[in-house]
């Protein structure tokens, strides 16, 4: 048979995948930056107004000029060292000629900031009730307000000084090595709360902050720091941390290094029901930020799952320390409700050319954790995370966490990762089960889905008596069907499909309403407990 016209069939069939174009992850640099120092001075008058000197050392990489982003900076002077400086403006670049392989570079310049920079006055009748300044950096918003290398491929030390109206208190995280959109500053009238057993915990509120709303916000921190640094096998990195509350802050909170950011309107004091779990998530998240995104930081915005996937995941595991197992089921099962959508978490060249990058970072990616830590059980699952968070502070991409995990269990982990983090959808099981004498059999039928392979998920299947006496069995479903049996004296009370919710699935199983409650009473598991309770819901059982 002819080759040419097979090969010519098959092709048609494919869809047709586009590799990464050179700078599309990433922009190319020719320069890293090793130091900015900060010269600055912050103006509220005529819609806020930032002017000063920002200086960069740096160290050639390639051949070129240095690239720094910036968007509507008035730059006065570009100072080399060398006479004259040569420089221009391209775009969104400043491109400034270096002789030789190192030097510092100091640029003069005024702006007024459309963003990453923003101005509130207070004003009659106006939204703001005091004056105040504060920067957002993420994703690449500092450009705004002074010039930089403004992407996370580039970690350097910050240092300097940045100064409001007289009057104000400044907190900035300088003295800090992070990468550029981790660098915050807040200006305020604010009031400086210690913790009073740990005073390197600071909280920076308005002035008249209830009390018992700074104590909701503070309070936790000593046992979250201790409870991360056990997981990680690092203590908290950063010297003083610092928790800083403004006036409309565009998003819930920033993780800047040493010192995040919130929206005030999470300072609530005990009159206000029903808020503490969130609060407290919040403070959770971001301070887990501080080893996940800051100590150890993406490489690209294609791995923003490392940061944002971690600090959910991990939030919800104080959360079961805390308060307990459930607490931390209701977590897990709010990120799995939300996690079966949207595109790939970080886009790889077999997800094909129109995957979104990035999608579901938070929720699928703390979904994704809680499957490795089934999958892989307690102890090998945390040696793992220990083994990847001991080589920083670094930047760092999926591989390398991937490396860890398999490095502690013995285990080739690519099928996971590609599915998990590589690809987008979510698949649907369908399960039943069957006994004949005693043998219980629980057959999972995977749904073929046009164009995509069947992953590979664990199966685990609880049956269980209402004497309290439980039996597990184990397998893979790597196909389109699958089944696991289990040898019983008699019949079981319930039989719980994936008690541990080891797999992100649509599922759907049906047991009677007598099964469900016993399921509901009498399983250990707290997430087949919820199982139980939402088939429940469902019926017409009181």
């Amino acid at each position: 048979m002819p080759l040419l016209p097979l090969l010519v069939a098959t092709s048609a069939l494919a869809a047709p995948l586009t590799p990464d174009r050179r700078g599309a992850v990433a922009p190319e640099r020719n320069f890293d930056v090793q130091r900015l120092h900060l010269d600055l001075d912050l103006d509220l008058d005529l819609d806020g107004a930032v002017s000063g000197t920002a200086t960069l050392d740096v160290a050639r990489l390639w051949e070129g000029p240095l690239a720094l982003h910036q968007v509507d900076l008035d730059i006065a002077a570009v100072d080399t060292g060398a006479v004259p400086s040569t420089w221009r403006v391209e775009g969104d670049r400043l491109l400034v000629e270096i002789d030789g392989d190192a030097a510092s570079v100091a640029v003069t310049y005024r702006a007024r900031p459309d963003t990453g920079l923003h101005f509130r006055k207070a004003e009659r009748g106006g939204p703001d009730a005091y004056d105040e300044i504060w920067s957002q950096g993420e994703g690449e918003w500092h450009r705004f307000w002074f010039p930089s290398w403004d992407h996370p491929n580039d970690r350097f030390l910050f240092e300097g000084e940045v100064r409001g109206p007289d009057g104000l208190t400044v907190v900035t995280n300088a003295g800090q090595e992070l990468v550029n959109y981790l660098v915050m500053v807040a200006v305020g009238p604010y009031e400086a709360h210690a913790h009073p057993e740990h005073p390197h915990l600071v909280t920076y509120a308005a002035p008249g902050t209830p009390p018992s709303a700074v104590a909701r916000v503070t309070d936790p921190l000593p046992g979250m720091m201790a409870h991360f640094a056990d997981r990680t096998g690092l203590a908290y990195p950063f010297g003083p941390y610092r928790q800083v509350f403004v006036q409309r802050f565009q998003y819930g909170a920033m993780e800047n290094t040493s010192a995040s950011t919130f929206g005030a309107r999470f300072l609530v004091d005990d009159r206000v029901a029903g808020t503490r779990d969130h609060v407290e998530s919040i403070v959770a998240h971001e301070l887990a930020h501080q080893w996940f995104g800051d100590w150890l930081t993406c490489r690209t915005w294609r791995e923003l799952w490392l940061n944002e996937g971690f600090a959910t995941f991990m939030a919800a595991d104080w959360f079961g320390v805390a308060f307990g197992d459930d607490a931390y089921a209701d977590r897990i099962l709010r990120s799995f409700a939300r996690a079966s959508g949207g595109g790939p978490m970080a886009r790889r060249f077999h997800a094909g050319p129109d995957a979104r990058d990035n999608s579901h970072v938070y929720v699928r990616g703390s979904a994704a954790l809680h499957m490795l830590r089934v999958m892989l059980g307690e102890e090998r699952f945390w040696a793992g995370v220990r083994r990847y968070v001991a080589d920083g502070p670094r930047l760092v991409e999926t591989a390398e966490l991937q490396r860890a995990l398999e490095e502690v269990s013995g285990r080739h982990l690519d099928w996971f990762f590609q599915q998990w983090v590589e690809l987008s959808h979510t698949p649907t099981l369908t399960v039943s089960r069957a006994q004949k004498g005693d043998q219980l059999t629980v057959t999972v039928r995977q749904k073929a889905t046009k164009g995509q392979a069947p992953f590979t998920l664990p199966l685990t299947v609880e049956a269980g008596w209402a004497d309290g006496r439980t039996l597990r069995a184990r397998g893979w479903i790597e196909d389109a069907d699958a089944t696991v049996t289990l040898t019983v004296e008699e019949a079981p009370d319930y039989v719980a499909f994936d008690p541990d919710r080891g797999a992100l699935a649509h599922v759907t199983y049906t047991q009677d309403a007598a099964a469900w409650e016993a399921q509901l009473r009498h399983s250990p598991s707290p997430f087949a407990r919820r199982d139980a309770v939402a088939a429940l819901a469902e019926t017409d059982a009181s």
